[in-house]
């Protein structure tokens, strides 16, 4: 005999939040959003090494050492925003049509009150991803 209340089972013909229907620039906005991700991969760690490599090369006091570190050092000497800035940035125009580049569309079996009335902690896997979940940002962006 279970305690939890019952989950209503749905029916997955219909997807529950959908980005269908978009423009072409609604589409290009959301690519270009999208591609800032993916950069910033490729370029941090490209940018690190060129700094650390610098500091040998050319010495701590040189202009390109001084260039290359300065986004790192300011970046690590700013004050941990606690992820207050998340809201802002995910609600910003571009960075809402990221779901509408990908025509991205949800397919729920249970409702999220649904599972939170359960009491129990679920892992939920949305897929496809990679080492940056846009699944994960589009669905960030839909329940907002």
């Amino acid at each position: 005999l279970s305690l939890a209340p019952a989950m209503s089972s749905k029916a997955l013909d219909q997807p529950t939040r959908s980005f269908p229907v978009s423009t072409s620039a609604e589409r290009a906005a959301g690519f270009l959003a999208a591609s800032v991700f993916s950069l910033v991969y490729v370029v941090a760690p490209v940018w690190l090494l060129a700094a650390l490599v610098s500091v040998f090369a050319s010495g701590l006091t040189s202009l390109s050492t001084l260039l290359l570190w300065a986004p790192l050092l300011v970046s690590a000497l700013l004050p941990d925003t606690g992820g207050s800035i998340s809201p802002i940035v995910l609600c910003s125009w571009p960075v809402r049509q990221i779901p509408k580049y990908f025509r991205y569309e949800e397919f729920h079996e249970a409702t999220d009150r649904e599972l939170r009335a359960t009491g129990k902690s679920y892992v939920v896997g949305a897929h496809p991803h990679g080492v940056f979940s846009f699944v994960g940002v589009c669905a960030a962006i839909a329940s907002m």
